[in-house]
C-alpha cells in the first residue's frame, strides 16, 4: 500500500470531492489550487465567493490515506488463481466444461 495526499473543499462531496490532490500540490500557491480544484469539478462560482473572503482562497481539508495498488491486487489474485488452477489439473478434478471456464477466468485475470 501507498500513502497519498487528498483534497477536499467546502461542500466538496457534491462535486466529487476529497479526490486525490495532483503531485506538486505542495509547489502550487492558492490561485493555482483554485484552478485546479474548478478543473477537477468545483464550481467557479464558489471559489470566487472563497477568493473574495477573508480567506482569500478556497479553505481546503487535506488528508493522506493508504490506498491499495490494484496492479499489485491483480497480480496477487492472477497468481493465487493459476496456482489453484494448477493444482486442480494435477488431481484430474476438472470436467471439460470445468476447465474451460478455468482457463477463461485465467485469460481474463491474466489480462487485467
Amino acid at each position: 500500500m501507498k500513502t497519498n495526499l487528498f483534497i477536499d473543499p467546502p461542500s466538496g462531496w457534491k462535486y466529487g470531492f476529497p479526490k486525490q490532490a495532483p503531485s506538486n500540490i505542495r509547489e502550487m500557491d492558492f490561485h493555482d489550487i483554485t484552478n485546479w480544484l474548478v478543473e477537477n469539478g468545483y464550481p467557479i462560482e464558489e471559489a470566487e465567493v472563497w477568493s473574495k473572503s477573508k480567506f482569500g482562497s478556497v479553505p481546503c481539508r487535506f488528508f493522506e490515506m493508504e490506498i491499495q495498488d490494484m496492479e499489485d491486487e491483480k497480480k496477487s489474485l492472477y497468481e493465487r488463481f493459476h496456482a489453484m488452477f494448477n493444482d486442480m489439473i494435477d488431481r484430474d478434478d476438472l470436467s471439460v466444461e470445468d476447465y474451460r471456464t478455468m482457463r477463461d477466468v485465467e485469460q481474463f485475470l491474466k489480462k487485467g
